[in-house]
Formats: C-alpha cells, structure tokens, sequence
C-alpha cells in the first residue's frame, strides 16, 4: 500500500469516462428503420407463390410463352390461393427489370379497366393510398424451349 492516493485518481478517471459515456449513449436518438418489416404472411405468400412459378412447368411455360397467361384461370387460381386473404394484389409479367404497373390494368375480379396499371398488369382492386405495398419479384426462363425471351414476374401487395 505505498501509493493510495494514486489507485484512488484512476478509478474517479475510469468511472468519469464511463459515466461520460453512458450519458452519450442516451442522449444519442436511436436510429428509426425506415423500411418496415415485410409481414410474415406477406412474406410466405411470396414464397409459395414464386416458388410454385418456378417449379411448375406449365406455369413456366405459360409465363415465357404464352401472351395470354396474365388472364389464364390458373395463374389467378395461384394468385387468389397463394395471397393472404385480408390483401389485395396486382401483378404483371414483363421483359424489363424495370417495369412497374402504370396507366391501366385489367380487374379479373369484374374484367374491367382500372386505373393504377398498364395492360400488362393484373389487379384485384384499385391502388391502394397511403398503405404499405409489397413486391416480390421472380426471373423466368423456360427449359423447354431455349429460343424464348426470360420474364420478370412481378407481384405485388397491400392490406384491404
């Protein structure tokens, strides 16, 4: 014990900094996430969804191929079973990584034009306002036949 004085001054600066600190810390705003979470059932839709256009042929197929398959029964089929039941929904097959739904779309509810869309986008109910909307996407290619373009599906949805 030759120096207390010494022990004593080093644990008062210790303290001091951790103290400052700890008085930083919470001054500090925490950060707000900016981006919401994706709803779990928003989430698993998704999944079931894109995952059956992949793994279906047919649904491949058609998405590749077929003009006409945005107003097939089966793809809606998929779209009505797969989506959460308190959403709404459009979605679109496109050529471009950048396509969005403009202009006009058809309703497969009522086969009616509604604004919010372009034809190439399928929707249940007009765009919603001031809701969150989420969009899970999918590149797709066709085994069987080599020589046809690849498409984007698109699909996106928001809550009633």
């Amino acid at each position: 014990m030759v120096n207390k004085k010494g022990v004593i001054k080093t644990f008062e600066a210790v303290l001091a900094i951790v103290m400052i600190l700890l008085f930083i810390y919470t001054i500090l705003p925490t950060p707000t996430n900016s981006n919401p979470e994706t709803p779990f059932e928003v989430e698993a839709s998704f999944d079931y969804i894109l995952d059956e256009i992949l793994t279906n042929s047919s649904l491949r197929y058609c998405v590749v191929k077929v003009a006409q398959c945005r107003n097939m029964e089966y793809m809606q089929d998929l779209i009505l079973n797969g989506k959460p039941t308190t959403y709404e929904f459009a979605y679109t097959i496109c050529d471009t990584p950048t396509c969005l739904c403009e202009d006009e779309c058809v309703n497969f509810k009522d086969k009616e034009k509604v604004p919010g869309c372009n034809d190439l986008c399928v929707n249940s109910a007009s765009w919603p306002g001031e809701k969150n909307v989420y969009m899970g996407d999918v590149f797709v290619a066709s085994y069987q036949d080599s020589a046809a373009e690849p498409k984007i599906f698109r699909i996106w949805l928001w809550s009633k």
